[in-house]
């Protein structure tokens, strides 16, 4: 191991020399970015003609053909101290995040960003990607000379062997910046500004016999004090000033590739350095989250979407292009700056008043598949795709106006039903027009899908399932089968990836066909303390010339009539579930008194007493108990729809 950490010393230390025209850029950070310098090497070139020990000259023996391996570690010397580190670096791995999950990240975020900076460098001069200033090519001729040599002298098999050991010694070097940097993180300041970095940001070893094998890189906090002074010269920091790890590089190294082990004894120590550094921050979340490396100039959102929306914290996390929907100008007219107004109260109403108007009463479904209409897309499964992402930008608005509340939840509900419809019909209406193009218009037929569940009642939520029964007739027996197959496909496509709806499985029941003959004797009689389907079912989309969506709600009225005349089964929805759980945040729809019996009571009074109006195909549960004069049960099925739309 000492062989390989010395490799180590030389690898980094040949970057540092051997950069060439760009390594000139490792200066101090400048403080602009949250990771530059906090986890991550900050290469201070030495100076020409130094007399201290520099490891990185020929006769430390390691072959220059290393050098293009060496950038692997170094790559953030690519960087120049205006940028700080790149935004999509990986850097230091934050808090529980495993060595082997660091790794593959670390490796490719070097080389990729040095090719990127190089890359601006170059088109800054004017000069294009293969002129010969591009140290990557000289990088890749002395790898090419190297392994040439290599196979001149030793054969095939020294080939592989040198490589091997290349690809030990960034193994190693990766292992060793993994340790002088696990969790520690720079903060923002109020300015704005990310703290400039300081002996705090690495964790120290002082072992003087392993300092000694080691040419002192356990002083690495010293290194970031003064990032010019040379290895051998570095000096030890004081508790104070910097953390020290519980043993000597090569203790750790033992339990640094066991991650049980490794958070077992680094965590504690990560919590007590936050806690005596930054005694003021609680909430570590957003600058854990590799969000904030990506988009460091959105950390006021990042940390705010942190503080209070998991979700949506969750939604960014895998999309970080989510976070530039908040400088669309459809969601800047709506959320006003801050200090527009006289007072907070006047801004606050402002902005409410705004988002509710837009979201709930101009921005309806005609309106959003118009503008879904000017998205282009060349057949079915192209239009989901796009759908999926146009609906994607529009669900974190509307998250993100809940979060400021500029819109209720209730408020939210309307505007995600609107989404969803839109959405749903537009791909549904993609799907007919390539079976027209293919198979030619339908034949003496029509079809209808009909929403079932939250969605026919305008109640959406993210993660929403789409439950669609479609209901055909006068079609031939192929033409029906073709199309639902294309509409099962066409909206498992939409669903996958969707921040509104939930991922539809293989051989899901959620979306059903049957001819409309077969609707009666389907839904006619549900299982005893079963909920009808029928009590929520709208037609949102319709094909074909045969009036199939009147005639549909006209079986769905025959149906719930014959129902209600059996008073037997009725009464069976009256009784309380027999598997309720036990009170919980998360079991809110089973639970005693919970959202399902809130469900079930609505139900009931629907079939009963003709709850929310005998022209709402789907009355939502609020709007059934306000129907019977039961105010108290309406203001429960609100607030648990509330609480379904923000957690």
């Amino acid at each position: 191991m000492g062989v390989v950490m010395a490799a180590h010393a030389d690898f980094r230390c040949v970057a540092n020399s051997d950069v060439g025209s760009v390594g000139n850029l490792g200066k101090r950070a400048s403080g602009n970015h949250p990771d530059h310098g906090s986890a991550g090497h900050i290469c201070g070139r030495p100076r020409t003609g130094s007399p201290a020990l520099h490891l990185g000259t020929p006769a430390w023996g390691i072959p220059a053909c290393f050098r293009l391996l060496s950038a692997i570690r170094n790559g953030a010397c690519l960087y120049s101290p205006r940028q700080g580190r790149h935004a999509s670096r990986c850097g230091s791995a934050p808090k529980g995040e495993s060595f082997w999950k660091y790794f593959p990240k670390e490796v490719v975020s070097n080389l990729t960003n040095s090719w990127k900076v190089v890359c601006e460098r170059l088109a800054r001069r004017r000069l294009p990607l293969w002129h010969h200033s591009n140290p990557f090519w000289r990088y890749g001729a002395a790898m090419l000379f190297w392994y040439g040599l290599l196979f001149w002298m030793g054969g095939i098999w020294a080939v592989p062997v040198f490589a091997f050991l290349g690809l030990c010694c960034v193994f190693s070097m990766k292992i060793s910046n993994y340790m002088q940097h696990y969790g520690l993180r720079r903060v923002r300041l109020p300015n704005g500004r990310w703290e400039k970095v300081m002996p705090r940001h690495s964790w120290s070893a002082d072992w003087k016999f392993s300092n000694w094998m080691f040419f002192n890189m356990q002083r690495h906090a010293d290194h970031h004090a003064v990032a010019s002074r040379h290895y051998p010269l570095l000096q030890i920091r004081g508790a104070d000033d910097s953390p020290e790890l519980p043993g000597t590089y090569a203790d750790m190294m033992n339990i640094v590739l066991r991650p049980r082990r490794w958070f077992e004894k680094m965590d504690p120590m990560v919590d007590r350095w936050r806690q005596h550094f930054y005694p003021e921050i609680d909430d570590w979340s957003a600058y854990d989250s590799p969000i904030t490396a990506a988009r460091p100039d959105a950390f006021e959102a990042i940390e705010e979407i942190f503080g209070a929306a998991p979700r949506l914290a969750g939604w960014i996390e895998r999309n970080a292009e989510l976070l530039d929907n908040l400088q669309d100008r459809e969601f800047t007219d709506l959320d006003l700056p801050k200090g527009f107004g006289p007072d907070r109260e006047y801004e606050r109403i402002a902005r409410r008043g705004l988002a509710r108007v837009y979201w709930t009463y101009e921005m309806g479904v005609p309106e959003m598949k118009d503008l879904i209409a000017e998205l282009p897309a060349a057949d079915a499964k192209e239009t989901a795709e796009i759908v999926r992402n146009w609906s994607n930008d529009k669900a974190f608005q509307i998250g993100m106006h809940v979060l400021r509340e500029n819109l209720s939840p209730a408020e939210a509900g309307i505007a995600l039903s609107n989404l969803a419809e839109a959405s749903v019909s537009t791909v549904l209406a993609a799907v007919v027009a390539d079976f027209v193009d293919r198979a030619g218009p339908l034949r003496e037929g029509g079809l209808a899908a009909v929403f079932l569940g939250d969605l026919a009642s305008r109640e959406a939520y993210p993660g929403v399932t789409i439950e669609l029964l479609f209901v055909h007739d006068g079609l031939e027996s192929g033409e029906n089968e073709r199309l639902c197959e294309g509409f099962r496909k066409a909206l498992s496509d939409l669903a996958q990836d969707s921040l509104l709806f939930s991922p539809i499985p293989p051989g899901s029941d959620s979306l059903i066909a049957l001819p409309l003959s077969e609707l009666a004797h389907r839904y006619g009689k549900p299982l005893p303390g079963e909920i009808p389907a029928l009590t929520r079912a709208r037609c949102m989309f319709e094909c074909g010339g045969s009036e199939i969506g009147r005639r549909f709600d006209e079986v769905r009225r025959r149906v719930l009539a014959e129902y209600r005349a059996d008073e037997f089964a009725v009464a069976r929805l009256f009784e309380p579930a027999e598997d309720a759980c036990e009170p919980g945040v998360s079991a809110y729809p089973q639970m005693r008194g919970g959202l399902e019996e809130v469900e079930r009571a609505a139900r009931f009074l629907q079939l009963t007493h003709a709850g929310g109006g005998p022209d709402d195909p789907a009355p939502s549960a609020a709007a059934v108990f306000r129907a019977a004069g039961v105010e108290p049960l309406a203001e429960a099925a609100a607030a648990w729809r509330d609480l379904q739309g923000i957690t």
